[in-house]
């Protein structure tokens, strides 16, 4: 989720987007050029500059179903008061995200809604509990639809935003192709590529690109989504006895008596990590698995893609590597897929935390111009 971590950043971006407002006229609509300086800075919650706020009345809110137990999920709308026809948007917080009620939430969805933007965002208990299921996507599908169908939204512009795997999930119910002829636009900020590529990054802290490999040191959260997936692989008998052997101080494979597979692969990976073994224990887990995980995944699937693609990540992300979007841009980009992608220094992962002043001036313009642009889109409604 998009928040400042520094108030002096928030602040310089703010101006930048104030001073955006005032030059870019010259080269692009007055109108999308102010929307957009009064949007960024009022996206999130320290910042000490929201302008949005000073307009308006408070925005609307109301709650939907999308996904009955087990498994519930529910979606909460912000939107404007009035009758519309507003955009809408989709959004996705991702794996163990923020409550609806957390304040950087509250800040980023009302801007939202009185930029003008009817926003539904999606609540869901696997996600919340860390786990990957493939009906999250089915769930996208089913919030988007629920969005067209509110009176107050125009269903030609209806777009997805996800953040994280939330990102990857947006890209999946845009190429659903119960939904796929109907979606605007998708933003996915800091997804993967493939939840093999990820767990092979995760677990031998190691990123690749075209045969390229490079140290990444992964975030505590990366590493016990991944573990947490993997283990519920296997059944319950197996997954306690792995458990209990990955506790066990100085275990290790070769220390630990012979597990057979799926169990023996799942503590191999997580005890022993091998770069040159990853693709070989994976394959090893239960076929079911595999399907799931790569159901999960928007390799392959990219061409199915109607809708205008913003994509972007943080350069050095703890997260998820940024090889991931890179990767996705590729397939994009070779099916002809239009994409917009921003790669800064200024986010870890999906917040926004600061850099030297050169980097802040250069990142907070791709910042802008990666909003004005899906903005324009929204506005022209394609």
């Amino acid at each position: 989720m998009l928040r400042f971590r520094r108030p002096r950043l928030a602040l310089a971006v703010a101006c930048l987007a104030l001073l955006a407002g005032a030059a870019w006229p010259a080269v692009a609509p007055l109108r999308t050029a102010a929307r957009t300086a009064l949007l960024v800075p009022s996206l999130f919650a320290v910042s000490p500059v929201r302008p949005l706020e000073w307009f308006g009345p408070a925005p609307a809110t109301e709650t939907v179903p999308l996904r009955p137990e087990p498994d519930a999920a529910y979606g909460l709308i912000v939107r404007p008061p009035g009758e519309g026809p507003y955009p809408g948007v989709v959004v996705s917080l991702g794996v163990e995200p923020a409550p609806p009620d957390d304040p950087r939430v509250v800040t980023f969805t009302r801007a939202l809604a009185r930029h003008g933007f009817a926003v539904l965002l999606v609540v869901s208990e696997a996600l919340d509990e860390r786990r990957l299921e493939p009906h999250e996507v089915d769930v996208l599908v089913a919030a988007v639809r629920t969005l067209q169908e509110r009176p107050y939204v125009d269903p030609a512009r209806v777009g997805l935003a996800g953040f994280s795997v939330g990102g990857s999930l947006a890209l999946l119910a845009a190429a659903d192709p119960a939904v796929r002829d109907q979606i605007l636009f998708v933003n996915a900020m800091g997804p993967y590529y493939r939840v093999e590529d990820l767990a092979r990054a995760a677990t031998t802290a190691r990123a690749c690109l075209d045969g390229a490999c490079r140290p990444w040191e992964p975030d505590r959260l990366t590493r016990d989504v991944v573990r947490s997936n993997l283990l519920a692989t296997l059944e319950p008998a197996d997954r306690a006895r792995v458990q209990r052997l990955l506790a066990e101080p100085g275990g290790g494979p070769g220390t630990a008596p012979p597990l057979p597979d799926p169990a023996g692969a799942v503590y191999a990976m997580l005890a022993a990590p091998d770069p040159a073994r990853f693709d070989e224990r994976f394959a090893r887990l239960p076929e079911d698995q595999v399907r799931k995980f790569r159901a999960l995944s928007p390799a392959g699937r990219l061409a199915e893609v109607r809708a205008r693609v913003f994509l972007m990540h943080a350069a050095g992300d703890p997260y998820i590597p940024v090889t991931e979007s890179r990767r996705i841009l590729a397939e994009a980009r070779s099916a002809g897929v239009r994409v917009y992608y921003s790669e800064t220094a200024i986010f870890e992962h999906v917040d926004l935390t600061g850099a030297d002043p050169p980097l802040l001036l250069r990142d907070a313009v791709k910042l802008l111009a990666h909003v004005y642009f899906l903005l324009r889109l929204a506005e022209r409604g394609g």
